[in-house]
């Protein structure tokens, strides 16, 4: 029995969780031979956690009770190669998997596992462990370097004898077909659903044969299937209806239960039922069929070419009943004909009254159905009207041979329950409200039929000045660096760059997607910088741990020759400097006393002079210019303050010393900028002469300031340029200054009242803030639409991005 879809194969996954490593091995050589559901799964990790991470998923329990305990196992596994996870179902209740990768490690990993049992036995002359645990276990060998995995031993037996050529043939052509940049994409064999179906009666039943496939997208605000169903006797003969834009969404109420829109391009399999009827006639101008699901009645549309020969169509029994704003509605013979297997008419006995409005004929139940769609249309009220709507259909294409809409619950519901095909009394279905819609959509072809298949928030549009969450999303363990934006040079959009307490690195998208996850022996000192080493435009991340300076690619893997590895344990983050903007950069990392330049080569920088300080390095070093000099800054322990040449040498000697407050050093009125621990604001020029300015801040304040501005916070006073603001009493971050499209924004965090606060210039607070965060911010347009947007940890295992 095949009766599993994709919704249950993407719950699946919320069992377990996976980094991307692709493999040459065969891994389809392994797949049992009656699995009837395949996921292949390029990027795991990616891909395990935004399905932990959509808020549809969350809300809907779809796993068969057969399945899901067993389903458990899959935790115990180390999950870094490419992989695939096949479903077999021996009845309506029972299921067994098979995990097929390259993670050949696991077999020896599986020893150490504590609480669970490990016995080992013979099979085919290989070595099957099986590890168990309470209810649940889990069988696994290698073989020709491949590790499989599997809750049945009748199951892993089929995967280690492979076998099934025939049907392995059929899969590998539609596998050539799966994207290999998407997460995932889900394989369903003799999948019966084809878009056309949603309009049918429950009753109807249809056979098909071959893989169906869909390429998975998934984010926190997105469920997106893209794939192909193959050929099948669905009664629409819907593989020859032309693509076109779906024109009824411009008449249908936007307040709908649903819609569908059609090609009556071959009603080959209902000629018989229509050959008395009106409505052949009416099909010779028509190029589009739409069944409106309004408020309390359905009315079929037919968009017509030649609006005359539709309506005499109806000219022999057509009695006029009534007229609605100039709009005559007329009585006719009812379409008894139709019956609920006569696609997309439904009950069509019910059909007895008629109008025209612009080039569409409209039929319904009622004058009342017809004059709702009148009035929905002269109001503009309608959904291709609804700013909701025509956000998520940017996602897709748009043209189609037919289009689905589900607005209202039931419908949206219903239509998933279509899409499943079979039932199983456990499932949960549920399409939250911010999922206003579910959209299924065909475009057919030769043999076989492109579907997408949409659920997604259109996000909230909000006013100028008003704050909306964008998304959230939770990382594997528990945060433990503030997240950054970082720019993705092949889009230029922003990306998130964050660190968890397991010292795993994540990689991700402006729309919330893990793009990869990487594990780290440490974590990032300090911040991570972006460059790009091979002056080609393709942008690096830079970071440095105690052990050494890291340069890793978009996609996470290192860039040679980094890692450099240090003897000596670095205290500082990584120091990026481009003296010239002429990518000549300069990586100097701080090793307590002691500051060491390196190239890209990853070599240490000859000919840099500076001997080490006498106590300890407080910051990393700060690149700062007037004019044409360059000075590095060094701030030492005991109230040092170097400033230096490129070489290394001394360039301005500092007569005294400070007493740090802690604040950074800071090129402020041509002056070289800090505070001391009394609260007074020290300025140095490039002579060495010291000037003390008296500000009056508490002992534990804090600083920030670009060229002309400067930004304190004392106890809960925030002043910027003397503009002062009054916080209520709380632990707050430092503020951080951003510079954007000629716009100062001035940021920091009340971490005990988790809140957010952002103000402009002059200190006043933008409106609809404070909002909801616990970390320092990170600020940017992250989609280039012009609105800014920011980063900021949530709880303890969460990141949230706002639009403001």
């Amino acid at each position: 029995m095949r009766k599993i879809t994709f919704f249950l194969v993407l719950s699946l996954f919320l069992a377990s969780c996976t980094t991307p490593k692709k493999t040459d091995q065969d891994l389809i050589s392994h797949i049992p031979e009656n699995t009837s559901v395949i996921v292949k799964i390029s990027n795991p990790r990616a891909f395990f956690n935004a399905v932990r991470n959509n808020d549809f998923l969350k809300t809907s329990t779809i796993i068969p009770s057969g399945l899901s305990g067993k389903l458990e196992a899959l935790q115990v596994l180390d999950k870094k190669s490419e992989a695939l996870l096949c479903i077999v179902q021996h009845s309506d209740s029972l299921y067994d998997f098979a995990y097929i990768s390259g993670d050949t490690e696991n077999y020896v990993k599986l020893d150490s596992l504590k609480d669970w049992k490990t016995e080992t036995s013979t099979r085919d002359g290989l070595s099957v462990k099986q590890v168990s645990s309470k209810n649940t276990k889990l069988l696994s060998t290698v073989k020709d370097s491949i590790f499989v995995a599997s809750s049945s031993g009748t199951v892993l037996e089929q995967s280690i004898l492979g076998g099934g050529t025939a049907y392995r043939a059929a899969f590998r052509k539609v596998y050539a077909l799966a994207d290999t940049d998407k997460q995932a994409s889900l394989f369903l064999r003799d999948h019966p659903f084809d878009p056309g179906n949603l309009a049918l009666a429950d009753s109807m039943t249809k056979t098909t044969s071959g893989w169906a496939m869909f390429d998975i997208s998934l984010s926190p605000a997105e469920l997106l299937l893209t794939g192909i169903v193959p050929e099948n006797d669905s009664v629409t003969a819907y593989d020859t209806a032309p693509v076109t834009l779906r024109k009824v969404t411009a008449i249908t109420p936007a307040d709908v239960r649903g819609m569908i829109s059609l090609a009556p391009a071959d009603f080959s399999l209902s000629k018989d039922t229509l050959s008395d009827s009106p409505v052949k006639d009416l099909l010779t101008a028509t190029d589009e069929i739409g069944v409106i699901y309004g408020k309390d009645h359905d009315i079929i549309a037919f968009h017509t070419f030649d609006a005359s020969v539709a309506e005499k169509a109806f000219s022999n029994s057509a009695v006029l009943h009534s007229t609605f704003r100039e709009h005559p509605i007329y009585e006719i013979d009812s379409l008894s004909p139709f019956t609920e297997t006569s696609p997309p008419f439904g009950r069509g006995k019910n059909i007895r009254f008629y109008t025209a409005l612009e080039d569409y004929i409209l039929l319904g139940s009622t004058p009342d159905a017809l004059s709702e769609i009148i009035t929905n249309y002269q109001n503009q009220s309608t959904l291709s009207k609804k700013s909701s709507f025509t956000a998520v259909m940017k996602s897709l294409p748009d043209a189609s041979s037919m289009l689905a809409v589900g607005q209202a619950a039931a419908y949206k519901k219903g239509f998933l329950r279509k899409l499943l095909s079979a039932y199983h009394q456990d499932m949960r279905l549920q399409a939250p409200d911010d999922f206003p819609y579910l959209i299924v959509q065909g475009i057919a072809d030769k043999h076989f039929t492109h579907t997408n298949i949409l659920l997604q928030k259109p996000g909230k549009i909000s006013a100028s000045g008003e704050i909306s969450e964008k998304f959230n999303i939770a990382l594997d363990a528990d945060i433990a660096t503030a997240p950054q934006l970082v720019t993705n040079h092949l889009t230029k959009e922003k990306e998130i760059i964050v660190q968890d307490v397991e010292h795993n690195l994540y990689l991700i998208s402006g729309d919330g997607k893990v793009l990869w996850k990487r594990k780290l022996d440490a974590q990032i000192l300090g911040k991570t910088e972006q460059l790009d080493i091979f002056r080609n435009g393709k942008l690096q991340l830079a970071f440095t741990l105690p052990d050494g300076i890291y340069v890793i690619d978009r996609n996470g893997k290192d860039v040679k020759p980094f890692p450099v590895k240090v003897q000596h344990p670095i205290t500082q983050g990584l120091a990026l400097f481009d003296y010239d903007n002429n990518k000549k950069y300069r990586l100097f990392i701080t090793q307590d006393k002691v500051i060491i330049p390196f190239n890209t080569d990853g070599k240490s920088v000859k000919g840099f002079n500076f001997k080490g300080t006498q106590s300890p390095i407080i910051h990393p070093p700060r690149h700062l210019r007037t004019g044409t000099r360059d000075y590095i800054a060094v701030q030492e322990a005991n109230g040092t303050l170097h400033l230096l040449h490129r070489t290394g040498k001394t360039r301005v000697n500092v007569r005294g010393k400070i007493d740090f407050s802690g604040n950074n050093i800071y090129l402020y009125e041509n002056k070289f900028t800090t505070t001391n621990k009394e609260g007074d604001m020290i300025q140095v020029d490039e002579r060495g002469g010291f000037n003390k300015i008296a500000l009056g801040l508490a002992k534990d304040h804090r600083i920030a300031t670009t060229s002309r501005t400067l930004a304190t916070l004392s106890d809960n006073k925030f002043t910027v340029k003397q503009n002062e603001y009054e916080l209520d009493y709380g632990i707050y971050t430092g503020p951080d200054i951003f510079y954007i499209n000629n716009k100062i924004y001035v940021a920091l965090t009340d971490i005990q009242a988790k809140k957010v606060y952002i103000f402009d210039s002059n200190a006043l607070l933008l409106g609809n803030f404070p909002v909801y965060g616990t970390s320092p911010i990170d600020l940017g347009d992250m989609d280039g639409d012009g609105r800014l947007e920011f980063v900021v940890q949530g709880e303890k295992d969460k990141i949230i991005v706002y639009q403001m």
